[in-house]
């Protein structure tokens, strides 16, 4: 399982956005330490400011891959790219009435990560 989250403010306006998925990781040669990834996932975006709300979320496909490098024995650091796009069967709600149906949301994700073995 993943779970992911990214937040700012500007201006007086906040965003959030979350996902959370159930992947599976395969390395297509174990000893080259590349991985590919694939699963589902359920984004939720939300965005706020001190009168309005903006909200949408859905489910839908994540793939990414990545690779390990090994900084010790029992420690990897691992440059990675993710994508989720969800199904078009979201809803957009604005201050907590449903505004439009069949949304989808994308989100490409670039990172590194640390594993200890």
């Amino acid at each position: 399982g993943e779970l992911d989250g990214w937040t700012r403010r500007v201006e007086g306006v906040n965003e959030y956005l979350g996902t959370v998925g159930a992947v599976v990781y395969w390395y297509p040669n174990p000893e080259d330490r590349l991985y590919l990834k694939g699963g589902v996932g359920y984004v939720a975006f939300r965005i706020e400011d001190e009168e309005n709300v903006l909200t949408s979320s859905g489910l839908g496909p994540m793939i990414g891959a990545g690779y390990e490098v090994m900084i010790g024995r029992r420690a990897s650091v691992q440059p990675y790219m993710n994508a989720v796009v969800t199904l078009p069967t979201g809803q957009l709600e604005f201050n907590g009435d449903r505004q439009a149906d069949g949304v989808f949301l994308a989100l490409l994700q670039l990172g590194i990560g640390v594993t200890w073995h």
